[in-house]
């Protein structure tokens, strides 16, 4: 669910939450046993004319990680490499977006934004992602239906585990 809610200036606050609940039914295909869990989210945005400030955060329950074996996590703290979706995950998100098309660069903007993962139970880690977007789409000229998009990610895993991850990824498209 959504909810907007015009602020003075122009600026606007949208508030949302959400609710998904999986679990196994007949022959367990899925898993090859049954299971059961659910994950909420409560997430607002806050729209200040170039930026836009972010606030989220997500909890899975403690009987089974979420399963997204066709497509992504819905979750609010879905991420570049982690989804913060294991069973007793919770999860916090900050962001900071800003489009710099009002200073001239039309179709340029860039986000960072922070999560920080707790409450997952040995032997796996709880975990931390950074991530940074710089972003390129112009809006006319030969170039338009370009996309080209340059994103790096950090996850650092604490209390031992696996190492840590660094993720870069460069993303051109085209709409024709």
């Amino acid at each position: 669910t959504k909810y907007r809610l015009p602020l003075a200036g122009g600026r606007e606050l949208k508030l949302g939450a959400q609710f998904a609940n999986q679990r196994s039914t007949g022959d367990n295909l899925l898993t090859g046993k049954p299971f059961s869990t659910h994950q909420w989210g409560a997430k607002g945005d806050l729209e200040l004319g170039a930026p836009l400030l972010t606030l989220a955060y997500t909890r899975t329950a403690s009987g089974a990680n979420m399963r997204t074996p066709w497509s992504g996590n819905p979750g609010y703290t879905d991420a570049q490499v982690e989804s913060f979706n294991r069973a007793r995950e919770a999860a916090i998100l900050l962001r900071a977006e800003y489009d710099f098309s009002r200073h001239g660069a039309e179709g340029l903007s860039a986000y960072a934004l922070l999560i920080r993962g707790s409450g997952v139970k040995a032997p796996s880690f709880n975990e931390d992602e950074a991530d940074l977007n710089l972003q390129w789409t112009p809006k006319d000229g030969a170039l338009r239906g370009l996309s080209v998009r340059l994103r790096y990610a950090y996850v650092k895993q604490r209390g031992g585990g696996d190492p840590n991850i660094n993720d870069v990824r460069i993303i051109l498209n085209y709409d024709f």
